[in-house]
């Protein structure tokens, strides 16, 4: 075989790594993206769900305009079937409610791909809010760096 039949074979092996390179991190790219997305749409739902809580009447189950601590456990009730726990498994992650004056602070980890980090929700729960129209909701992503 001559030089420039092996330099084909090398070079033809080199671009085709390349290539299975490149598609490898493009579909690592897009399961990421995927995860974020699942994770962080369960975290809007499940502020929804607190923001319904506190303005449903005490009669119905609800918080009435009134956040306390220890709501957090009649909360919890509301979203998660009649369970009180304070963390929350689906498929797609696992979140942990916790307290913070008038702030419900959602933290959610991904199951489905870790490598992107924790996607942080808050919800205020304020009375002032209630009038406004102002949802309260913010969710940022910290990636795992």
């Amino acid at each position: 075989m001559g030089t420039q039949q092996i330099l084909m074979i090398v070079l033809s092996v080199i671009v085709v790594g390349a290539a299975v390179a490149v598609g490898i991190q493009m579909f690592d790219t897009q399961s990421n993206n995927l995860a974020r997305l699942a994770v962080t749409s369960e975290i809007s739902k499940f502020a929804i769900l607190s923001q319904a809580w506190f303005r449903t009447p005490k009669l119905m189950g609800g918080g009435e305009g009134v956040f306390e601590t220890g709501d957090v456990v009649r909360l919890m009730q509301f979203i998660n079937e009649g369970n009180d726990e304070t963390t929350i498994t689906t498929p797609s992650g696992q979140y942990v409610f916790a307290t913070s004056g008038s702030q419900l602070v959602i933290t959610g980890t991904s199951q489905m791909n870790p490598k992107i980090g924790r996607v942080v929700g808050t919800v205020n729960l304020d009375a002032s809010d209630v009038n406004t129209g102002d949802r309260g909701i913010s969710i940022v992503h910290f990636p795992n760096l």
